[in-house]
């Protein structure tokens, strides 16, 4: 891959996920990964390799329904080390995604990596219809990963069909579109500035721009400062 004069300077990050060809969100692959401290530094050693091949400035590591598992967590702070010397070595930034629920206090995360911490998904595949964030979860998360050092944050627009037990995700132009078919009238949400609009036995709930420039506020409020902010995922 070359890069011009026109964009050797934009950031271009290579997302490396724990999903196989038979299951998402993998923790197996990840025991299995991480099983040593040879193998995590293996693993580093494999995903550097490939970032400088294809001419990445930096790595993203978004591994993901660890959740309470401390054992495994235990296992990625080795293989977060040993990729933090090796991207530094490499001249590579390093960004370590973190969900809402991760024990952070019980984790002693290092401080030199950004982690990007994922602010959606409150409600959404096996929940009650509502929002992907609203303003008390927001900054809940703020003052729950507040230990942490380089921070950012991960908003989501669009949003999810609700139909019973039936969920479908929808991306803003889709509840857009899903709006003028139906003639339904979409309201702004007080606690979260999502809209919500119904149709038969549908209830839709999205994030259009004036959510997230409402939840971009509310981070920086919480946080104290102007933070970091992350879309997933553009249309």
């Amino acid at each position: 891959m070359r890069t011009t004069a026109k964009t050797s300077k934009i950031k271009r990050y290579m997302t490396v996920v724990n999903d196989t060809r038979t299951a998402d969100k993998s923790t197996d692959l990840l025991e299995t990964l991480l099983a040593s401290k040879s193998k995590a530094d293996k693993h580093a050693k494999e995903v550097v390799a490939l970032a400088e091949k294809y001419n990445f400035t930096g790595v993203e590591i978004d591994y993901e329904q660890i959740r309470d598992n401390l054992s495994l967590w235990k296992k990625f702070l080795v293989f977060e080390k040993a990729l933090y010397a090796r991207t530094k070595k490499a001249g590579l930034d390093l960004r370590i995604v973190l969900e809402p629920p991760t024990p952070v206090s019980k984790i002693n995360f290092p401080k030199r990596p950004e982690y990007v911490v994922m602010c959606y998904n409150l409600y959404g595949y096996g929940t009650n219809p509502g929002p992907r964030a609203d303003y008390k979860f927001l900054k809940k998360t703020v003052k729950d990963f507040s230990s942490l050092g380089k921070i950012s944050y991960a908003l989501s627009n669009g949003g999810f069909d609700f139909n019973g037990d039936e969920v479908t995700s929808v991306t803003g132009s889709e509840a857009l579109k899903i709006k003028k078919k139906y003639k339904a009238k979409a309201v702004r949400d007080k606690k979260s500035g999502a809209l919500y609009l119904k149709y038969g036995s549908h209830t839709v709930w999205y994030a259009d721009q004036t959510t997230l420039q409402l939840w971009a506020k509310t981070l920086d409020k919480a946080s104290g400062k102007k933070v970091g902010i992350s879309i997933w995922r553009m249309e």
